[in-house]
């Protein structure tokens, strides 16, 4: 049963049903969102919600790969330079930094680097080395290692590890 009320303090009156009070007259008209079942609202949030994952996954498909992060340079010997994905020149490499899917790095004459790749394993690359990291393959989280020119071997003590490489031969 509902039947009209007075605030306290107000002289507005207000239908009273159940705990919650609610405006009569052009208030009332304010707030068409209280005349709505929770069931269509949860419907709705529902229909939303959908709605915005299936933009998010069309939107994220369409996208490019982010480049992550392929193997970090540990040691260096004379001359190391790396170029980054969408550069046109090669940069000195530094130790402790990162190589991220799509790089390049090369070693000089008499030059030596060392990396280690995401599963921790140690790559050791020779003179005259030139390495692409390229990224995994679908339904793979290891990148692939691209290696054009030179030579590499994998130096460690634990159990031996699969890894892509891809040469010319």
């Amino acid at each position: 049963f509902m039947h009209p009320k007075r605030r306290a303090g107000t002289d507005a009156p207000y239908l009273v049903h159940g705990p919650k009070a609610r405006p009569v007259g052009l208030e009332a008209l304010h707030e068409p969102w209280r005349d709505i079942s929770q069931a269509t609202c949860k419907f709705l949030a529902m229909v939303v919600v959908w709605a915005g994952l299936a933009l998010t996954s069309t939107i994220s498909s369409a996208q490019p790969a982010k480049p992550e992060i392929a193997a970090v340079v540990l040691t260096i010997e004379g001359t190391v330079e790396h170029m980054r994905t969408g550069a046109t020149n090669w940069f000195a490499a530094r130790t402790n930094s990162h190589l991220w899917t799509g790089d390049r790095l090369r070693t000089g004459e008499r030059s030596r680097a060392s990396l280690r790749l995401t599963d921790r394993t140690v790559l050791r690359l020779a003179e005259l080395t030139l390495i692409e990291f390229e990224a995994p393959p679908r339904g793979e989280t290891k990148p692939v290692v691209k290696q054009q020119t030179g030579s590499s071997y994998f130096y460690g003590r634990d159990k031996p590890r699969e890894h892509r490489f891809s040469t010319p031969l």
